[in-house]
């Protein structure tokens, strides 16, 4: 009916950013698109939030890692997430503050966190 499937990838430096890793995912995809799944590929370059060992990968790597899965599956239509809310240390599912909530959090806040958490997943 003309819908696509999106499939959306957090990458982190070092983690699931190589080229190997880019070939890996075009792999898995790539049997979708066979049967005819029309699919949206968007990359998203980790926002760092200061945790040791998760660092967002260069530009140039995002780059590698994009091209790689092309050169697999030209047809595919793959995104690059620009790169935002890194003062708030604030992302599309990386949603981190740098102190711990109190815990008098309100149900009201609770709520919407959730709700901002479900727009996020759409």
């Amino acid at each position: 009916r003309g819908r696509r499937l999106m499939v959306a990838v957090v990458l982190l430096r070092g983690i699931n950013d190589r080229v190997t890793d880019a070939e890996a995912l075009a792999s898995f995809l790539e049997p979708l698109t066979q049967l005819g799944v029309k699919l949206i590929l968007d990359l998203i370059p980790y926002n760092d939030t200061g945790i040791e060992g998760f660092h967002r990968p260069s530009p140039e790597a995002v780059m590698a890692f994009k091209e790689a899965v092309w050169s697999k599956l030209p047809a595919l239509c793959v995104y690059v997430r620009h790169p935002r809310g890194e003062d708030a240390a604030a992302a599309c599912g990386q949603l981190a503050t740098q102190k711990r909530p109190s815990r008098a959090t309100t149900p009201v806040q609770k709520r919407g966190i959730a709700t901002a958490a479900r727009r996020c997943a759409v």
